[in-house]
């Protein structure tokens, strides 16, 4: 557990002292739990953001029923009010995607990592590169403790840690938010890690693993802002 909270205040070190341990299932464990867990507690945090951008796209929804021959006022309120509703299906479904989203996640992203390595001659391994990213995700409950804090303070999922905060909330999701939002302080802190961690775990140079890294997040942006695109709330 020393060498865990070691990634933080030294990172380097703390991949060595872990290289051959098996505390990653634990971590791993602990990561989906907490995610879960803040993903229900958000929830209530989330209504008003919701709202917000649901307003900003009010008169194009009202309109998109009204030319199906609906009521759009009417129809708008439902999808408002289905939007903001909190109840107990919501709260499983919620807990139930981070148990069984999180560990598909992780290991779709790990093939993207291992696909890079690969590519510029990284001499990795796809279980090595799950276990940095595990590790290198100890920055993720940092991250959310720090956030739920920020919600509990403030009323408000509306939490950004990168310059996208400096975006009104309409912006949300348009190409310009997702490139500010890129360079969120938690996500940099993640990819520094997992970089570090490639150097180690595979004795390669820094300048291969920043270069593993840099690769990914400039791909994950990429594809955050075409997904963007395809998103109704765009």
């Amino acid at each position: 557990m020393q060498a865990i909270i070691k990634l933080i205040t030294n990172p380097t070190e703390a991949f060595q002292e872990l290289r051959d341990s098996s505390s990653w299932r634990y971590l791993f464990i602990i990561i989906i739990l907490v995610s879960g867990t803040f993903g229900i507690f958000s929830l209530k945090y989330s209504k008003s953001i919701i709202e917000q951008r649901m307003e900003a796209r009010k008169d194009a929804i009202i309109e998109a029923f009204d030319n199906k021959g609906m009521d759009g006022e009417a129809e708008y309120q439902k999808m408002l009010e289905n939007a903001t509703k909190i109840d107990k299906k919501k709260i499983i479904i919620t807990g139930i995607s981070s148990i069984f989203g999180i560990p598909i996640f992780y290991l779709l992203i790990t093939l993207v990592y291992f696909l890079i390595s690969l590519i510029i001659g990284v001499n990795s391994n796809y279980k090595g590169l799950f276990i940095i990213l595990v590790y290198s995700n100890i920055v993720s409950l940092v991250e959310m403790i720090f956030k739920g804090i920020l919600m509990t303070i403030k009323g408000s999922a509306q939490i950004f840690t990168s310059p996208a905060v400096l975006l009104p909330l309409e912006k949300a999701g348009t190409p310009l938010f997702k490139l500010l939002n890129g360079f969120d302080i938690f996500t940099l802190w993640k990819l520094a890690l997992v970089a570090i961690g490639i150097s180690v775990f595979f004795n390669e140079t820094k300048k291969k693993g920043y270069t593993v890294s840099i690769i990914f997040w400039v791909i994950s942006i990429i594809f955050s802002i075409l997904l963007s695109k395809l998103t109704f709330f765009a």
